[in-house]
């Protein structure tokens, strides 16, 4: 388990009525600094869609993710004892019916409709390419799972997975962002407690629950974004954050944000 935080998220309201941004930042394990990266890397993003949200959203997106990379640069070059941090970012930007996305990383990105569960994001990890033959030992396979092939580290970004086209949403539709902790659940139990939850606050708390009752001794500390779009028009959408951390308070905390 990693001796800190190194996860960080967000939901933000966006000025005149331009929506809402989902932010989840997990910082690298192994790697100097990962609090401090990931903590950097969401106040820059949302600071920087802030200045620029009456722009079209998928430029302001990119944009925003280059400007957090540059930000990163110079606090190492401020910081050297801090060189070599990195950390993931996925954003969503949903403005009434519709959902953009950015993501660097391996911090999932999923649509619930319908009871069904889609992952929107590609994963920039060894997970993605990994054998699921169940021969390999299970520390080998969480070592590969881990490996980025994407981050944002102040340097050139390899791989950045965005929409180039809105995503159409309906009410009843819920989005949801995590770290990578949350990965120790199968997509079928996610979609479960997505599922069976009649608001964000349970639905947040019901998969920090389901997390504690696995009782992996290697679970990683975790964060999610949760947001559902109510039924009247224009769409409300209703939004909770909750953290997962083992090592320094043992407990979930969920916050309602409406």
């Amino acid at each position: 388990m990693r001796e800190q935080q190194q996860d960080s998220c967000s939901i933000e309201t966006l000025p005149d009525s331009r929506g809402t941004l989902m932010l989840v930042c997990d910082g690298i394990g192994g790697a100097p600094a990962g609090d401090v990266a990931s903590g950097l890397a969401r106040l820059h993003f949302v600071e920087y869609v802030r200045r620029h949200a009456e722009e079209p959203i998928a430029s302001v997106l990119q944009q925003a993710l280059q400007y957090t990379n540059e930000q990163l640069e110079l606090h190492t070059q401020l910081y050297t004892r801090h060189r070599g941090m990195g950390t993931t970012l996925t954003a969503a930007w949903i403005r009434g019916a519709e959902l953009w996305w950015i993501s660097v990383g391996d911090s999932p990105l999923w649509l619930w409709h319908k009871a069904r569960l889609q992952r929107l994001n590609a994963d920039h990890s060894g997970r993605a390419q990994q054998d699921h033959n169940g021969e390999q030992a299970k520390w080998f396979q969480r070592l590969q799972e881990n490996r980025l092939s994407s981050s944002l580290q102040g340097r050139a970004i390899s791989k950045i997975d965005a929409n180039r086209h809105p995503r159409r949403l309906s009410s009843g539709d819920q989005i949801l962002i995590a770290s990578d902790g949350l990965l120790s659940l199968t997509q079928a139990q996610v979609n479960h407690q997505l599922t069976v939850s009649t608001d964000v606050q349970q639905g947040s708390e019901g998969l920090i629950t389901a997390l504690k009752q696995q009782a992996d001794e290697q679970q990683d500390n975790t964060a999610i974004a949760l947001a559902r779009l109510g039924s009247h028009r224009p769409l409300r959408i209703r939004h909770a954050v909750a953290l997962l951390s083992l090592l320094l308070i043992g407990s979930s905390l969920a916050l309602l944000l409406t």
